[in-house]
């Protein structure tokens, strides 16, 4: 998946131009490198955070610099790039980048001649799918934008910054939410954010936008989203399951030996090879990195909370591309040289599987197969050419037009349609350009336009360089596209003097209309109706390119309109079940949370200077380069066992035995002791020695005596860590909903339930809570239906 997001921030102001630039920042200054043939100036791999190393700062949130320093640093170099996998990651290396948990550093690019003043910044996030990318990526560098931004009278300033990758910064389960270290790298991203209103900007799209709930820190006043949008990656995609996630963190501590009570902290200080080495290998397989629900950072879905207007209220581009779903299909394969998917779809029940693939329930994907009809001639299939056979799957036009519109169209003219709603001003586009060395049935793909948007013009960066063979409008469409982003970046606006190529491009508030980018410059509006109704649509890649004489003419797939269906199926749906970011980004979705609840993400002080802008890309293509390069067992260890559950005084007085011991009854476990007491002060001290020396022993003391409690043994397989899932977190606001504390608790001080953290721990506390005797042996009369026989 690819994103970019631009948010206005703060302007970078000082220092001086010469041979050596330096700029000031909190914490100290630092000396550049000026290019006197662009006449820029260079800040590279400047810390704005303390490095996440090994010890209490690895899967901990981003803890702001605490350091300063008199002279200058130099900041002539990129930093490090974050550990990751895939193409990305695999590409910065080998340009001799060293990969290192020391990466948290931010990149400032700025024209030289505008030291004396303040300026708009734009802000870079690089994509990935959050498992791979860096800032160094000499893909994205500034220096063209920046030269156009000068050209156009309109100067900006670039920043890129570096965040956490794969499970460094994106990792779910229980005991992540518990201890508030999930959506690290999205964290990460934010106090970069907090870093350039200190000195100049920086910041995440998609998740920006709803972090915290839609909370506005005044951390930059626009966005742009590059092919994703807040309302997430496919519209019934849910969150990955808590379950499924404690699974994949579960096969991390087998596999780095993490056997011990407090598994986080072990897992902190297990050295980073043997880390690493698990984290990329098949452990990790089950993951989905991208937003994880902690009821903190991600306070509700993407959908739900712009439905709310639970959002930042800023100017706002976005778009997608033609021929998003061919990076999207299953099996896509850009690595090799004929595209064809590793995995195809033939027939009607694959077709029915990769629906269901997506999360759709079942009534959902019946109303999807019939929407997406493989014969449906007159609809979005026509997009593709006809002569697509064994080689990428009989039904791959109707696949790749539904991964495209479930991943990107669809949430893409959801959110617009929020935007216009909330009357807040927006800018959509569709960008339709074929570059070289991709197919016909590849398209105007996913993520091809960055490209364009940096006005990247270097042949050695890229394996083959976009505009090869390819007309002279190619060159002019980039300069176009990129002074639109900047002439955006500098004013909200990107009609430069009033139009983008000649053509004004219309306010999506009130015209409804796409901006449509095309390869012989000749840019047009249109209504905003790709696949989105039984009307005839115009679409299609206009690049100049021979092979685009076989595409037919697009029209729209359906008699009811599948972004509008779909939308309306998932707000029917649970909160979890709507999403997936990112903003950007794989989502990327950002998120704000309200002022009551203002949490700053950083100590920062010093008050913004000025505007400025931030723009952000994530990418979640298939990457087969990645394949795992350890293989840890993960094979599931069943074991029957017993854990210890209390339900506390707050519990019982809400009458919440019942729905309790139905929760655990339904799960299939077996009650196999139960009393309703009240234990003494004496017996709970004994419960919670561990505590003793914590300052809020005496009130818990107090409270857990001021009731009756239900004690009660339930048994099963896995039973321990199985209870602790269904309690949910011991923060009732990180718990995900469908968790017990998720649905019956607010405050971690009445949370509902105690429950064993360990069979250790579970044996210690059924023994001192039940005497010999009172936990009885029988086998449940549904046993059989639960297990099956070994």
């Amino acid at each position: 998946m690819a994103r970019v997001l631009l948010l206005l921030l703060a302007g970078l102001s000082g220092g001086l131009c010469g041979e050596a630039p330096q700029v000031r920042t909190r914490n100290g200054s630092y000396t550049g490198v000026h290019l006197p043939l662009l006449n820029q100036d260079y800040f590279l791999g400047m810390p704005f955070a303390q490095p996440p190393v090994q010890g209490p700062l690895r899967f901990s949130p981003p803890a702001s610099l605490n350091t300063s320093w008199t002279g200058s640093r130099d900041a002539t170099q990129f930093g490090n790039i974050c550990y990751g996998y895939g193409n990305d990651n695999n590409r910065l290396a080998a340009l001799g980048f060293k990969i290192s948990e020391d990466c948290l550093s931010i990149n400032v690019v700025r024209p030289s001649n505008y030291t004396d003043q303040s300026l708009p910044v734009a802000v870079y996030i690089y994509g990935g799918g959050y498992f791979q990318g860096g800032s160094a990526d000499p893909r994205l560098n500034f220096s063209s934008i920046i030269r156009d931004s000068v050209a156009a009278g309109k100067p900006i300033i670039g920043v890129s910054f570096n965040y956490r990758l794969s499970a460094f910064g994106f990792l779910g389960g229980s005991e992540i939410v518990a201890a508030g270290a999930a959506n690290l790298g999205f964290r990460d991203q934010r106090l970069a954010l907090h870093w350039v209103q200190g000195k100049s900007g920086a910041g995440s799209v998609g998740a920006q936008l709803l972090a915290y709930n839609g909370r506005d820190d005044g951390l930059f006043r626009g966005a742009i989203s590059q092919s994703g949008a807040p309302a997430g990656f496919s519209p019934f995609s849910p969150f990955l399951d808590v379950a499924k996630w404690d699974e994949v963190y579960d096969n991390i501590t087998v596999g780095t030996g993490c056997n011990t009570t407090d598994t986080l902290e072990c897992l902190r200080n297990v050295p980073i090879e043997v880390l690493n080495a698990v984290v990329n290998s098949t452990a990790t397989s089950g993951a989905s990195y991208g937003l994880v629900f902690d009821g903190d950072f991600v306070a509700d879905a993407p959908g739900a909370q712009l439905a709310k207007g639970n959002f930042v209220k800023v100017p706002y581009i976005i778009g997608h591309n033609t021929d998003e779903g061919s990076a999207f299909i299953p099996g896509n394969n850009f690595d090799n040289a004929t595209f064809y998917p590793t995995s195809k779809i033939d027939t009607d029940e694959q077709f029915r599987d990769y629906i269901v693939s997506l999360k759709a329930n079942e009534m959902v994907a019946s109303r999807v197969f019939d929407l997406y009809r493989q014969n449906a001639t007159d609809q979005a299939l026509a997009t593709y050419p006809d002569d697509l056979g064994a080689e990428l799957g009989y039904q791959y036009k109707r696949a790749v037009t539904l991964a495209g519109d479930s991943n990107i169209i669809a949430p893409t003219r959801y959110t617009a349609q929020i935007w216009a709603a909330n009357n807040v001003p927006l800018y959509k586009y569709r960008w339709d350009v074929i570059v070289s060395g991709l197919p016909r049935y590849i398209g105007a793909t996913h993520a091809k336009e960055i490209f364009f948007v940096f006005d990247d013009q270097s042949r050695d960066d890229y394996d083959v360089w976009p505009l090869q063979d390819k007309p002279q409008s190619f060159s002019e469409l980039a300069s176009i596209m990129a002074t639109a982003w900047a002439s955006f970046v500098a004013t909200g606006d990107p009609n430069s003097n009033g139009s983008v190529n000649g053509t004004h491009w219309l306010l999506y508030n009130k015209s409804k209309k796409n901006f449509v980018f095309t390869g012989n410059v000749t840019s047009h509006v249109e209504n905003d109706d790709m696949h989105a109704g039984p009307h005839h649509h115009s679409g299609g890649a206009q690049d100049n390119d021979p092979a685009s004489k076989h595409k037919k003419p697009q029209q729209n797939n359906a008699n009811a309109s599948f972004p509008e269906y779909a939308r309306r199926t998932a707000e029917k749906l649970p909160p979890p079940t709507f999403i997936i970011l990112a903003l950007l980004f794989g989502l990327y979705i950002i998120f704000s949370s309200s002022q009551q609840n203002q949490r700053s993400a950083a100590d920062l002080s010093s008050p913004p200077i000025a505007p400025s802008v931030v723009t952000t890309t994530i990418y979640q293509e298939h990457q087969p380069s990645s394949t795992p390069k350890v293989v840890v067992d993960t094979s599931p260890k069943m074991s029957t066992e017993q854990t210890f559950i209390a339900i506390k005084p707050d519990g019982v007085q809400r009458g919440l035995i019942g729905p309790i011991v139905s929760r655990f009854e339904t799960r299939g476990f077996k009650l196999v002791a139960i009393k309703l007491m009240t234990p003494g002060k004496e017996h709970l001290q004994a419960h919670y020695a561990d505590l003793k020396d914590k300052p809020f022993f005496a009130g818990l003391i107090e409270y857990m005596n001021s009731g009756p409690i239900c004690a009660m043994v339930w048994e099963g397989r896995d039973a321990v860590k199985t209870g602790r899932v269904l309690l949910g977190a011991t923060n009732p606001l990180a718990s995900a909903p469908g968790t017990i504390r998720g649905d019956y608790a607010i405050d971690v001080g009445r949370n509902v339930c105690h429950g064993s953290d360990s069979v250790e721990n579970a044996k210690k506390e059924i023994a001192l809570w039940f005497k010999d005797g009172d936990v009885v042996s029988y086998k449940a009369s549904q046993f059989d239906w639960i297990y099956e026989k070994p």
